[in-house]
């Protein structure tokens, strides 16, 4: 990765933007989402309808705000012209009343729509040509729905379908590698509302990952000991595995708890992969950070210590609002946060949207898993029914299933007992097409006491010390829940399954006995993105160290991942290596990995 030293980054000629070039933004900014004729005050409301507009709050998309902004500018300078606009929010808000206080729902100001706005519009250049012909082809493709052939609306408005053919022109926007160092460090030092989810958005459009990544982390690091990281870059840092792994103090954590509400499990993501030095310094600090509860001059002390301000500081939040942020966190990390365990209004809305075109449009949901998703939410947030009710009736003309929803009363459909009478499975019945089946051989075993559980622990002492040391794992959650706890641990071997009841084990010793010996065993676990797995069974079983280091865990989606990247750079010889055509050559491709290539394969 070629890194860029920060004297090149200063030393490349800028052009000159002042706050006359970049006033008429913040004020177009105001005007798109201000109703006409409303006075000014520290809340804004949206206007009664925009063409394309968001269908929550009718207000424009971010993409077409980006381009009213930016259309008309010359490619060559928009991105110094975008770093102006930047650089000048705050003598804007100086010089301009109403701007000053100027926010809108979800605690959105200038800033935040202005840097979402351009981001959104750089990446819709960036993918213009791909997006026209998904348009078309879009435009051109009926969904059967009751009978009935219709193009779904939140097709058009969400691909920004228009069938002008000008708009695979718009060409990508250049952005140079000092011009990216310098937009990063500008918006590290801005603090964006949790629901943004910026910093996703803005890795993706500069190429962070494969391009910066080294450098966003010397400027996080250079930025913070400032005094001037917000409490939002922090918090992404440290729950980012790639960039986190890169910090090698727990300071970082100190700091980010002096300057917002931290969750727990931000702070074991950040600390899964540490020492165990440092994990120590980490528990001894937030200690202390739980005296300053009762402290206040050890409080500003420890603001002035490593949030690098003072406590007076604008950023830095009251004293009342740091004693309950530090409190929840403690009680998120000590397990008895009796909290709210409900999905976030915003996640379900996103969730809805989501689900409902993939069932819809992309058609890869049936409509029982579409009902099991809004029954959850509905019962989690009965405030969205009418939400439901019209993206189902006005977005994809599914007036059964909207009649249906609208008649479901979530206050009448608490969780209940059922009867445990089913009709027999057969596991090893028939392929049929397009499933799987298991092989006659293998045999399926519910544990749910002491007793299968130590004949479980034997199995996977036999696994290790056969010819073929390979675990399959996966585990069963509830994805509408926060947090998520795991209710069923499946662990394969090869001729045998056992599935882990995981809410009837809770509390018994021998289970961290075994999953202690399951996880810190030298045998190969293998799963498919199994690290969100691991969060589920955490919250479930906690307080078992080997769920936050698990050794020799491999995904398989890695795997998948390095080979293809490993296959478009190296000759066919390696793609004939790993998918030979004789049945020679797989046998010695199965002694390759099992026996020299071990050490080699991905982990989580």
């Amino acid at each position: 990765m070629e890194k860029i030293s920060i004297s090149e980054v200063h030393d490349v000629p800028k052009q000159d933007f002042t706050l006359d070039d970049t006033g008429p933004v913040y004020r177009k900014i105001i005007e798109l989402h201000t109703i006409d004729n409303e006075p000014s005050g520290s809340k804004c409301y949206p206007r009664n309808s925009y063409p394309g507009g968001n269908k929550k709050n009718n207000f424009p998309l971010r993409r077409d705000v980006g381009e009213q902004i930016f259309n008309d500018k010359d490619k060559s300078t928009v991105a110094e012209f975008y770093i102006a606009c930047v650089a000048h929010v705050k003598n804007f808000k100086a010089c301009n009343s109403e701007a000053k206080n100027w926010v809108i729902k979800g605690d959105l100001a200038l800033e935040h729509i202005l840097v979402q706005s351009f981001f959104t519009w750089v990446l819709s250049c960036d993918k213009s040509n791909k997006n026209f012909r998904n348009k078309k082809f879009l435009k051109g493709k009926k969904v059967e729905c009751g009978g009935d052939s219709f193009v779904p609306r939140m097709v058009i408005t969400e691909n920004g379908a228009s069938n002008q053919a000008a708009e695979a022109a718009s060409g990508k926007v250049p952005i140079t590698k000092p011009q990216k160092i310098r937009i990063l460090r500008q918006l590290i030092k801005i603090n964006f509302p949790q629901q943004m989810k910026i910093w996703p958005l803005v890795f993706k459009t500069l190429s962070v990952f494969s391009t910066l990544l080294d450098n966003f982390i010397d400027e996080v690091g250079e930025i913070a000991l400032e005094g001037n990281a917000s409490f939002s870059t922090l918090e992404y840092c440290l729950n980012t595995s790639q960039i986190a792994r890169c910090f090698g103090t727990p300071n970082f954590i100190i700091q980010a708890v002096l300057l917002g509400p931290l969750s727990g499990h931000v702070v074991e993501s950040f600390l899964s992969e540490k020492a165990i030095f440092m994990r120590d310094e980490a528990k001894k600090l937030l200690e202390d950070a739980e005296g300053w509860m009762t402290d206040r001059r050890a409080y500003e002390a420890a603001v002035q210590k490593f949030a690098h301000k003072p406590a007076d500081d604008a950023s830095i939040p009251e004293y009342h609002i740091f004693i309950s942020n530090i409190r929840n966190l403690l009680r998120d990390l000590r397990r008895d946060n009796a909290a709210d365990s409900s999905m976030s209004i915003s996640y379900a809305y996103s969730t809805l949207k989501r689900v409902a075109q993939k069932t819809y449009v992309e058609q890869v949901f049936i409509p029982e898993q579409l009902n099991d998703v809004l029954h959850s939410i509905l019962c989690q947030h009965p405030s969205v029914k009418s939400f439901v009710v019209k993206m189902l009736r006005n977005d994809y003309c599914d007036e059964r299933a909207a009649n249906h929803w609208q008649k479901f009363s979530p206050q009448y459909h608490h969780r209940c007992k059922m009867s445990n009478v089913f009709e027999k499975v057969d596991f090893h019945e028939e392929p049929k097409p397009g499933c799987l089946s298991l092989d006659p051989k293998v045999e399926v075993f519910i544990v749910d006491t002491v007793n299968k559980l130590k004949i479980l622990e034997n199995e996977i002492a036999r696994c290790e010390k056969s010819s073929f040391p390979c675990i399959g794992l996966d585990s069963e959650w509830n994805p509408f829940l926060s947090p998520s706890k795991a209710v069923l641990l499946q662990i394969a071997f090869p001729k045998t399954v056992y599935l882990v009841d995981l809410e009837s084990l809770r509390g018994t010793p021998l289970l961290a006995h075994v999953l202690d010996k399951l996880f810190f065993g030298k045998s190969f676990k293998i799963g498919f993105q199994f690290f969100d797995d691991l969060v589920a069974i955490r919250e479930s079983v906690p307080m078992i160290e080997s769920l936050y280091k698990p050794e020799n865990v491999v995904c398989v989606g890695k795997l998948i991942n390095q080979l293809i990247a490993q296959s478009k750079v190296a000759s066919h010889s390696l793609i004939d290596e790993f998918f030979p055509k004789s049945p020679k050559k797989t046998i010695a491709v199965q002694s390759y990995l099992t026996k020299k290539n071990r050490q080699s394969m991905p982990t989580m």
